[in-house]
This record gives C-alpha cells, sequence and structure tokens, in this order.
C-alpha cells in the first residue's frame, strides 16, 4: 500500500506540473453546495480547493464535469483571496491553468478570483440544480437528477442514512442486489479495506504519539456514508475513515461478478 500511497503522490504532482505549463485561461465556474473546502497535507503549504460540476473555459460552451480547481498558499495566507469567501451557488470566475485528464480536469488559480452575474446559460444551469427531475424506486425511494452524477438520492443502510449516486437508471439492478445484502456487503468491504490500508495507517499515517492499531480497532473505525454506481455496474462503497487518515475518504471498489478489486484514499 506505501506503492499506492506513492503513486498518488506522483499522480497529483504530474497533473500539477502539466497545469502549470499551460497559459492561464479565464474560468467560470457555479460554487457547489458544499462550497470551497482548506486541505492541508504533510508535504506541501495548506490549500484551498472548489469543484465545479457545471463550468466554461473563456466564452466556450458550459461543461458537465468535474473541475478542481486549486488555489494554492503562500506562507499561511492564500496570494488572491479567499475560494471559501463565495457562497453555495454564486457564479465566480478566475485566471487559472488547466489540466484535463481521463478523471476529469485540474486547474490552478493563477489570478484574482471574482464573483461574476450568472448569463443566461449559468442561470438556466442553477435554476435546473434548484428543479431538477426525479424519479421514484419502490425500493430506494425518490432518486433526483444531477447533471454530474447522474441520479441521487439517499437511502438507509442498516439502519443509517447512505448517500446514493448512480450515472444511469440501467443499473438500479446493481443498487437493488447491493442493499438486498447490506450486512455482507459491509462487512466484505471493511475486512477488504483493512487488509489494503492497516500497512498504510501504520507505517506513514501514525499521529504524534500515537500508537500503531490493530485490524479490528482499524475496522471499528470505519462507517459507511455513501455507495456510487457507474455506468456498466461497477461501483465505489465510501466509508468515513474515522479520523484514521485524517479526514480522508475511504474508497472500496467492486462489482456483482468480480466482487471487491481495490481500495484507497479519496477526498
Amino acid at each position: 500500500m506505501l506503492d499506492w500511497f506513492d503513486k498518488q503522490k506522483k499522480q497529483d504532482r504530474a497533473r500539477r506540473d502539466r497545469a502549470q505549463r499551460q497559459l492561464a485561461v479565464e474560468v467560470t465556474g457555479i460554487v457547489p453546495p458544499y462550497g470551497a473546502a482548506l486541505v492541508r497535507m504533510r508535504d506541501r503549504p495548506a490549500e484551498e480547493v472548489v469543484t465545479f460540476y457545471v463550468w466554461r473555459v473563456g466564452e466556450g460552451p458550459l461543461e458537465a464535469g468535474n473541475l478542481r480547481l486549486v488555489q494554492e498558499s503562500i506562507g499561511d495566507s492564500p496570494p488572491f483571496g479567499s475560494l471559501r469567501a463565495f457562497p453555495p451557488g454564486s457564479v465566480i470566475a478566475a485566471k487559472a491553468r488547466l489540466a484535463r485528464t481521463d478523471e476529469g480536469a485540474f486547474g490552478v488559480v493563477a489570478g484574482p478570483v471574482k464573483l461574476v452575474d450568472p448569463d443566461k446559460a449559468f442561470a438556466e444551469a442553477i435554476e435546473l440544480q434548484k428543479t431538477p427531475p426525479t424519479f421514484h424506486d419502490p425500493h430506494l425511494g425518490i432518486l433526483t437528477s444531477d447533471v454530474l452524477l447522474g441520479w441521487v438520492g439517499e437511502a438507509k443502510w442498516l439502519g443509517k442514512d447512505c448517500a446514493l449516486s448512480i450515472d444511469q437508471l440501467d443499473d438500479l439492478a446493481v443498487a437493488h442486489a447491493l442493499w438486498g445484502d447490506q450486512q455482507r456487503w459491509t462487512m466484505n468491504a471493511i475486512n477488504f479495506a483493512t487488509e489494503r490500508l492497516l500497512v498504510l495507517k501504520n507505517n506513514e499515517w501514525l499521529g504524534e504519539e500515537e500508537e500503531q492499531i490493530s485490524p479490528t480497532e482499524f475496522g471499528d473505525r470505519l462507517s459507511l456514508t455513501s455507495i456510487s454506481i457507474e455506468a456498466g455496474g461497477d461501483f465505489i462503497l465510501d466509508f468515513d475513515d474515522g479520523n484514521l487518515f485524517w479526514g480522508h475518504t475511504i474508497t472500496v471498489e467492486g462489482s456483482l461478478p468480480d466482487g471487491l478489486t481495490d481500495a484507497g484514499l479519496a477526498g
């Protein structure tokens, strides 16, 4: 798992380097419902991050996809003001250097961030987010259309609320199968994540004066928060890490035919 951790760091560094080599362009996007976040990593200064799901470059068309926009810090202070100052649902613009990848777009802020008035296209996108189409599933409840995630909702999983996103309704049978065997999938996923990530925790993510933890302690800290089902039926189970990895989400990937196939960290 140390190889996995190193791989993630190298991928992030390569993505940043690629973005920094690009010419700065004007990027405009809608601040998501949860706003921007402050991210702290051990090997670099704190930075602010906002993920646009509806955005455009220059005067181009609106794009519906994941654009992770990072405002890097200089010392303790961001150089161009705070992304977190802009409320959810507002439209903001900034010069940024972008790199596009298979996982989405990544940008580094290269100039002041400003609030802008939404034009007709952005206004329509904001209204669509306010009153999106819905679908009622007898097992999962109401699912709401989302421009990025397909269909989203919330259903009970072992008696607690669990967020659900599904790319296309053709794969509802996958969600039904998971919800029909919740106890087994939960235990299997926790055991799988423990096997894959316990060494990483004990070797790389121990806090000051924190002792190494046992497999049982690791598993007891995890709690399922959301399930995502991708087009074709592959799924991702997201777990709250119980502060094992300082607030990062633990993800477990799999499919019905293949079972659980991978585990890692996100967010």
